[in-house]
């Protein structure tokens, strides 16, 4: 346990009843130490979606007492950073306390904090003061695809059925270079190959905007307007009513739609919002290129991509 008082001890004046029971300002002043705040860990590590875990003790172990949780922040508005108070836990009946500090989240860097009480009849306050290490993971995750999960994206006749498709769950890095939490539903069989792509782009952090089943957008032309990257969409090319889609199956996937448009047979760009993109002398993030890590990666695992006209799309060859 690593104990850090915020001051030493000193002098609190108590008042002291006299022999007839009368208390007066002429009692004497009694040496008191100031408690100390005892946190379980001296350095703190979290996954910066998933808060910090916070546990410490109050050595005077009194119970119901509150404790405080401050974060250092940088407050655009005042051009300056200050303490941010962020949540009250209470301390248990041993004087010990628990909490997730849930602040900041998605931030990769360091994030400094303290944990912060008040002692009895004095507004004196004593507390520890950390940093933690807001870390970044990619924390994947997969279960089977169901039915609801593609409620638009999926209808009967399709190739492929839920039963045969994976949710794999994921952090990555948005525009903003903060983390988010999306999703791709993919073939079962191509799980592997298509974990291997997006911990590349992880680790180049590259930049995505939104990574979710389109079946909220309900058709592909809003879910590419929205700059959102999917890999399973049951529906027809686009240009041709008479094939089927390679995202039909499962097996293809359109990386930041905007940053990286597709031609149509006409000769249109799309989505209508990524026109500015078609120049790719113009470098910008979320563009893919042939020295790409994400696009290196794509090809080194089975996938093709259909560069020239199609700056989006991979699909397992």
């Amino acid at each position: 346990m690593l104990t850090t008082p915020m001051m030493a001890s000193g002098a609190v004046v108590a008042s002291v009843a006299s022999p007839d029971g009368r208390t007066g300002a002429s009692a004497a002043p009694i040496n008191v130490a100031f408690p100390k705040l005892t946190m379980t860990a001296s350095s703190y590590n979290a996954a910066t979606l998933k808060g910090t875990n916070v546990a410490g003790q109050l050595n005077t172990r009194m119970a119901n007492r509150s404790v405080s949780l401050w974060v250092w922040t940088w407050f655009p508005s005042e051009g300056r950073s200050r303490w941010s108070f962020s949540k009250t836990v209470r301390t248990n009946t041993t004087g010990a306390f628990a909490t997730k500090l849930d602040f900041n989240n998605g931030y990769v860097g360091s994030q400094r904090w303290k944990a912060e009480s008040t002692y009895t009849n004095t507004t004196k306050a004593f507390g520890a003061e950390f940093t933690t290490n807001k870390v970044a993971q990619i924390d994947f995750s997969t279960v089977s695809a169901t039915s609801s999960m593609v409620s638009t994206t999926y209808r009967s006749g399709c190739p492929v059925a839920p039963s045969q498709l994976t949710r794999i769950n994921m952090n990555y890095f948005g525009f903003d270079k903060r983390l988010h939490r999306g999703h791709l539903i993919v073939r079962s069989t191509d799980v592997a190959r298509f974990k291997n792509v997006f911990v590349a782009a992880f680790n180049a952090r590259f930049p995505m905007r939104v990574m979710r089943d389109p079946s909220p957008y309900g058709n592909d032309d809003t879910s590419m307007a929205a700059d959102n990257t999917y890999a399973f969409f049951c529906r027809q090319v686009n240009g041709n009513p008479y094939a089927m889609s390679p995202h039909s199956y499962g097996r293809s996937v359109d990386i930041n739609p905007v940053e990286n448009p597709y031609r149509k047979p006409n000769g249109y760009w799309y989505p209508v919002n990524a026109r500015s993109y078609v120049d790719r002398s113009n470098r910008r993030p979320g563009m893919l290129f042939s020295d790409s890590p994400m696009t290196k990666s794509f090809l080194a695992n089975g996938f093709k991509w259909l560069t020239g006209f199609d700056w989006q799309h991979f699909q397992v060859k």
